[in-house]
């Protein structure tokens, strides 16, 4: 992998994706960091209850603890989202990080009054 630096970093304002890392030559912002950390226990958590071993197509386990974990990571996730937006990061921003869908994002940030970025 030549010219990677390290993950959760980026290069002037956009993200360089090699394999699984992100590449790049600035580092991120501490609000930055702490989205894509949060997207990460999202995404970890949610693999942990999606069995994707099934014949027909991946399907929901119910599992409490794991459930309890989804909606608690999507919980700090959106806190982290909102903060996010509060310090101006924009809706576009917060989407390549997150990986979330876009419509997801302006209704999280909508709810407390951060409005369309």
């Amino acid at each position: 992998m030549s010219g990677a630096v390290a993950a959760g970093t980026k290069q002037r304002g956009h993200d360089m994706a090699d394999g699984n890392v992100i590449v790049a030559r600035e580092a991120w912002s501490a609000t930055e960091r702490s989205l894509f950390d949060g997207a990460l226990e999202f995404y970890a958590a949610a693999s942990g209850v999606i069995d994707c071993g099934g014949s027909h197509r991946p399907h929901l386990r119910y599992d409490a603890i794991g459930l309890q974990a989804v909606r608690e990571s999507m919980r700090l996730l959106e806190l982290r989202i909102r903060a996010a937006g509060a310090e101006g990061l924009t809706v576009e921003r917060i989407e390549r990080i997150t990986r979330l869908e876009r419509d997801l994002l302006e209704r999280i940030l909508r709810r407390r009054g951060h409005g369309d970025r």
